[in-house]
């Protein structure tokens, strides 16, 4: 008796379940189903979209207006302007054609407007907590206190009045608020109404993020502060009106590097 063939078994690259390949594709066959097969072709399509998203975009907007050319060339012409009664003169210009491939820019300055509002709108309060004197926190009667690493990283962000102390924890959006501190310690000589004014352009380019992030994180901040039970935390962050500069609305600021 011959002995049959060993069985040759391979494990799915997407749902990891073993399988016994198809006898023409024993040496490179990677998945075990046509489901698995469809999730690794899309997958491997998302990667090279994202190698060249910007020419995978223009080539969709460039196929999207041919498209739209192919189907206005096939389409039967109208009776309804056969039958319309002649009018005075010629039509006007047809209306200008909205085309959604134009959409991106515009809806990022949407999404820019409405986090810019979340930026400068006031949360709404909540009731303060009262320390044992009884009095709620303020924003004047507070010292923030950041501990850093020398390459610039927050180990400890605290706000403390007297004996209480607050731990705020460190957070991914207490970078733009440390950039402000370093910018009001820097004018500490200066009076309190002109300390630390930034063009927000500015303290952006330094954080090395978009608008975008830096206004969310400002409303994260500003809601950390009132869940702390501090009375005017909105001021948390205050800006010049009729202008894009901004600081730190607290005065006492501590600022250690760590060795």
């Amino acid at each position: 008796m011959s002995k049959s063939a060993p069985r040759v078994r391979h494990r799915c690259v997407e749902c990891r379940c073993w399988f016994e390949p198809a006898a023409t594709a024993k040496q490179h066959q990677k998945v075990c189903s046509p489901e698995c097969r469809k999730a690794r072709r899309n997958g491997r399509a998302r990667e090279r979209r994202g190698q060249n998203l910007e020419g995978y975009r223009k080539g969709e907007r460039d196929r999207q207006r041919e498209h739209r050319a192919e189907a206005r060339r096939k389409a039967p012409p109208s009776d309804k302007a056969a039958e319309a009664p002649p009018g005075p003169g010629p039509p006007g210009p047809a209306p200008p054609r909205v085309s959604q491939a134009g959409f991106g820019a515009e809806l990022s300055e949407i999404v820019e407007k409405v986090l810019e509002y979340l930026d400068t709108e006031v949360p709404e309060s909540i009731p303060a907590t009262r320390d044992a004197e009884g009095v709620p926190p303020t924003l004047a009667a507070l010292t923030l206190r950041f501990i850093v690493h020398k390459d610039g990283g927050i180990v400890e962000f605290t706000a403390s009045r007297g004996d209480r102390r607050l731990d705020l924890k460190t957070r991914a959006h207490h970078a733009p608020l440390l950039a402000l501190a370093r910018a009001r310690l820097a004018e500490s000589e200066r009076s309190s109404e002109e300390q630390g004014w930034v063009e927000q352009d500015e303290i952006v380019r330094q954080l090395g993020c978009d608008a975008s992030r830096f206004h969310v994180d400002i409303h994260r901040i500003r809601r950390q502060f009132i869940a702390a039970g501090v009375v005017d935390a909105a001021n948390v962050v205050e800006r010049c009106q009729g202008s894009r500069k901004l600081r730190l609305g607290v005065s006492a600021v501590e600022i250690i590097t760590l060795p």
